[in-house]
Parts: structure tokens; C-alpha cells; sequence
């Protein structure tokens, strides 16, 4: 358990470590061992935004005054984050034209999730039926969007833009990443009352990672393909499960070594 207040140190190490994995993807060759990253960088940079969405809003919602007035000011200070991730997005992607900036998508995503963070709380099973709803419908929402944009004609204008970065991107889409923060906040409550440590966490973590191995290469070796970014079933359901084994090995690891261990470390 982690005193009120105090930083959440396995939280700080998963965002230290998709950063990490942020780098290795946008940097080392394509193919090998790297290319697990292309799974999990934007899937747990996702899992790791919905998490904190909870934690932050739950810190808000603690706080003197009227409930409704803290609820409306948190989604509103979301919403003008989103909106300025948006816009920082649109002029790294007018510089670095060669990649496809992920800060608009998470921008929207922010905008969409932070009022469910608020209306969901930590109703675990609440966010299962999400995750499991939205992996269900994510990839029919992305085939049907493109098809629109193809006939609309919408594709280069706003209009598009937002269509695209919410379900029909050619990498990130706001319907995937709902479906795995989702996911990450209906474990998030295990993980906040300390259920990832000992050997029970670590084998959790693996079962999690054997399981992300299994819908990837699975779904690689079938029709419907798991190839990175491909916002396919057995592709959105790898990278949850893969999502939340490196999350949940964070939790364990720093259970394991310590607090004065991990911030030494």
C-alpha cells in the first residue's frame, strides 16, 4: 500500500520505461527483439494515461467543495489538455512529416476518457465491459471510418482529422486506446491495494506476457493478421495483455526491491 499522497513509484518506473521503449522504437531496426516495442510503446503510454486519469481525478475528488464543480472543472482542464496535445501534435507533424505523431490521438483520447474516468470511478467491472466492448467493435468502427473517408471526400479536413485520429488511423486510434486503458483501470485497483507483489505478482505478470505472445503470433498466422498497429482482434488484444504484464511487472518489481531501493535505483 502507498501512504496518501506519496508519488506511486511503480507508476513513475512504467512511464520511465515506455519512454525508454518510445526511443527504441522510433530508433533501432526494424525487425529482432525491437520490435516488440512497436507493440507496446502507444498501448502503454494509453493503459499508463488511463491510470493516472483515475488517480488524478480521485485527488480532485477529495478536495473541499461541491462535487459537481470539481467534476466539471477536472474534465474542463482535461479537455484544454487534450486540446493543447492536439495542437502540439498537428506542428510536430507539419515538421517530422516522415512519422505518424501520436499526441493527437491521445489528445482526443484524453478529451473522451476523462469524463467516463469521472462517471466510472474504480468500478472494475465497468471498465471490463468497456475493454471488452471496445476491442469488440474497434476494428469494425476503423474499417467502417475509412471506408467513409474514402467516399466523404473529408479525409485532409477537420472533419476527417478527428474521424481519423478517433477510429480510422493508420496507427493510433482513440477507439483502440480506450479498450486498453480500459483494461488498465479495471486491474488498476489490484495494483493500487500492493496484490502485485511476491511470486503470485511476478508469475501474474508472466502468464499476462505468455498470453500477449499467444493472440499476437496467433493472430500473425491467421487471416486476420497482429501485425503492429494493425487494430485487428488478436493485435488489440496482444498489446492489452502485453500492456498490462509490463505494467504489472513494474508494480512487482518495485514491491520486490524496495522503495528506497527502487528511487536508488
Amino acid at each position: 500500500m502507498t501512504k496518501p499522497g506519496a508519488r506511486l513509484l511503480w507508476l513513475d518506473l512504467a512511464r520511465g520505461l515506455a519512454v525508454i521503449s518510445m526511443i527504441i522504437a522510433h530508433t533501432a531496426p526494424w525487425g529482432g527483439v525491437f520490435v516488440g516495442t512497436e507493440y507496446l510503446t502507444a498501448p502503454w503510454f494509453a493503459m499508463l494515461v488511463g491510470i493516472s486519469l483515475l488517480l488524478a481525478w480521485e485527488k480532485a475528488g477529495s478536495r473541499v467543495g461541491a462535487p459537481g464543480g470539481r467534476a466539471g472543472a477536472f474534465i474542463a482542464a482535461n479537455v484544454a489538455r487534450g486540446v493543447l496535445l492536439i495542437l502540439a501534435g498537428e506542428l510536430l507533424q507539419r515538421a517530422y512529416w516522415q512519422i505518424d505523431v501520436v499526441l493527437q490521438t491521445l489528445g482526443l483520447f484524453t478529451i473522451v476518457l476523462a469524463p467516463l474516468v469521472v462517471l466510472v470511478g474504480r468500478r472494475r467491472w465497468v471498465w471490463a465491459a468497456i475493454s471488452v466492448a471496445m476491442v469488440a467493435a474497434s476494428p469494425l468502427l476503423m474499417d467502417a471510418s475509412r471506408d467513409w473517408l474514402l467516399s466523404s471526400g473529408s479525409a485532409g479536413d477537420w472533419t476527417g482529422r478527428l474521424v481519423s485520429w478517433g477510429a480510422a488511423g493508420a496507427h493510433y486510434r482513440v477507439t483502440t486506446f480506450l479498450a486498453i486503458a480500459a483494461a488498465g483501470l479495471a486491474v488498476a485497483p489490484s495494483l493500487l491495494s500492493g496484490r502485485a507483489a511476491g511470486p503470485r505478482g511476478l508469475a501474474t505478470a508472466g502468464v499476462l506476457l505468455v498470453g500477449s505472445g499467444a493472440a499476437i503470433v496467433g493472430g500473425r498466422l491467421s487471416p486476420l493478421g497482429a501485425d503492429a498497429y494493425s487494430g485487428t482482434w488478436p493485435e488489440i488484444i496482444g498489446v492489452i495483455l502485453l500492456s498490462l504484464s509490463a505494467t504489472w511487472f513494474c508494480a512487482w518489481l518495485v514491491a520486490a526491491l524496495g522503495e528506497a531501493r527502487t528511487r536508488r535505483w
